[in-house]
């Protein structure tokens, strides 16, 4: 590995993203160079309605602690 450090990083991001987002409505993603301290959350809506089930994933404790977790590493 040329960077083992940084791949362990991405690494540890990845299971979370894989363990607690995989089935979200959101996608989450952030720079895998780790230089930009920043996190980008997509929701895809196809009727109006749907904003309430990502604003109830959004206040979920679960979800909060998940993307604090991904902001330790940045």
């Amino acid at each position: 590995m040329r960077y083992p450090t940084l791949s362990e990083i991405l690494d540890k991001m990845d299971s979370i993203k894989n363990g607690h987002f995989k089935d979200s409505p959101l996608e989450i993603d952030w720079d895998r160079s780790l230089e930009n301290r920043k996190i980008t959350i997509k929701a895809n809506l196809i009727e109006p309605q749907d904003i309430e089930g990502i604003a109830d994933f959004l206040k979920k404790d679960t979800t909060r602690d998940a993307i604090k977790r991904l902001f330790s590493y940045l």
